[in-house]
């Protein structure tokens, strides 16, 4: 399991996701003839995420802390420009319904046929670059630091 701590400097706005209220100003009976309908509740004009679920990978408060901990002690894994991009994604769900970096079951079905392994589609191999020498250390499985500089930002 991928457990996100991403802090943009200054303000950590982007972590919470914004939902805009709104009212529908009438309704459609037929193409010829509409009719003014309130709705005595006002309705979030959010679009429904890719797969149904919006993941949200983002730790907070003393879990947050925890886990920073934690990781001072882990094998830490550089970033380049693309990881850091595809972790602020996955982070905030914009890559729902990923969860993390894409395991190999998910990557070969993403090549080979534009979908995840479990049949939902998604044409963008989501994968984190590490270098061989680095990768010849960690163990499959084992929880490792993404980094930024000396700046731990996922585990």
């Amino acid at each position: 399991m991928l457990l996100l701590f991403y802090h943009v400097a200054g303000e950590s706005q982007m972590l919470d996701t914004p939902h805009y209220r709104g009212t529908i100003p009438r309704r459609h009976e037929t193409l010829n003839r509409q009719r003014s309908e309130p709705l005595s509740e006002p309705y979030y004009d959010v679009i429904r995420p890719h797969g149904g679920v919006l993941t949200d990978r983002v730790l907070r408060g003393e879990v947050r802390e925890a886990v920073r901990e934690r990781a001072e002690h882990m094998v830490r894994v550089p970033l380049g420009r693309m990881g850091l991009s595809d972790l602020e994604l996955l982070a905030t769900g914009a890559f729902s319904p990923l969860t993390g970096f894409m395991l190999k079951a998910d990557y070969d079905r993403c090549v080979e046929e534009m979908r995840l392994a479990n049949g939902l589609v998604w044409s963008i191999p989501v994968t984190l670059a590490v270098e061989k020498d680095l990768a010849d250390h960690i163990r499959e499985g084992q929880e490792v630091a993404l980094c930024e500089g000396e700046r731990v930002l996922a585990v």
